[in-house]
């Protein structure tokens, strides 16, 4: 078998990562690919700092989609073209899609509780 390379975090990467895996947690992207990453690192923490994590995501998710909401209105849709309109409503299919995905996590770190 050829050698194998082992490498380890120093105290500085591992306090990177730990910060980049929380900013990653706590922000909404269209690229839905950076949360994914993230959250196959949950267990890189605790049941309840998971928990808070996984929480003030579905806050921030929430805030987020009320924000797009304010945009809708009878009187925005004559004033912009269907395709526009159109758009703005995906984006809440977006989110809604992360919130329901946030939620089913949130659960499954319940359940291991």
């Amino acid at each position: 078998m050829p050698d194998r390379t082992v490498y380890k975090l120093s105290d500085k990467g591992k306090s990177e990562f730990i910060n980049t895996l929380k900013a990653s947690i706590l922000q909404f992207n269209y690229d839905t690919n950076i949360f994914s990453i993230a959250a196959f690192f949950l267990s890189t923490f605790t049941p309840d700092v998971q928990q808070e994590l996984l929480q003030e995501r579905l806050n921030i998710l929430q805030k987020y989609r009320a924000g797009i909401e304010k945009q809708i209105n009878p009187l925005w849709e004559n004033e912009v073209s269907s395709a526009h309109s159109a758009n703005i409503k995906r984006m809440i299919d977006l989110v809604d899609a992360e919130i329901t995905g946030t939620n089913r996590l949130l659960e499954s770190c319940n359940a291991n509780m």
